[in-house]
């Protein structure tokens, strides 16, 4: 996505997001590549995080009804809410920016049908791997995630 800017829109992070994975400098016939900076693994942690809270809670409170695709789709919603406050909060926070920055508070549109595109496989293998169960422990991360989520919000707003 950083390369290419699918699904999401052109981005790119500040130096100050943490490690990140790289892509090595490397020699095809004669044709030099750069190394690459790619996605910081804490966000790749972090999308698992919310990809799994979305999914246990979408999987809770549909618990004993086997209709996959309303559980697919129910997490997808939810996941994309996430993002809608997440998202704009990073950009506040100077973790990463758009060149595209109009949408919802810096954030373009595209990077939620970023989220659609990327969340509906996910949670597609998500369905597949866990068959609609689901621990506490998705549940309880997904509401660690929002209270931080918020709490960073509310702190901004009373800056």
């Amino acid at each position: 996505a950083i390369i290419s800017c699918f699904p999401y829109g052109c981005f790119n992070y500040y130096d100050n997001i943490g490690p990140r994975f790289v892509l090595p400098a490397i020699n095809l016939g004669g044709y030099n590549f750069n190394s690459i900076l790619l996605a910081p693994w804490g966000l790749v942690l972090a999308f698992l995080s919310m990809l799994l809270g979305s999914y246990g809670l979408a999987a809770y409170l549909q618990r004993g009804k086997d209709k996959v695709l309303f559980r697919v789709i129910f997490a997808l919603v939810i996941l994309i809410a996430l993002d809608f406050l997440v998202d704009p909060l990073a950009v506040k926070l100077n973790l990463w920016y758009y060149q595209d920055s109009n949408g919802w508070f810096g954030v373009p549109w595209s990077n939620f049908g970023g989220w659609a595109i990327t969340g509906t496989i996910f949670l597609i293998l998500c369905e597949i791997i866990l068959k609609g169960k689901t621990a506490r422990g998705f549940i309880v991360t997904f509401c660690l995630i929002i209270s931080f989520w918020l709490t960073v919000g509310l702190t901004l707003l009373l800056k």
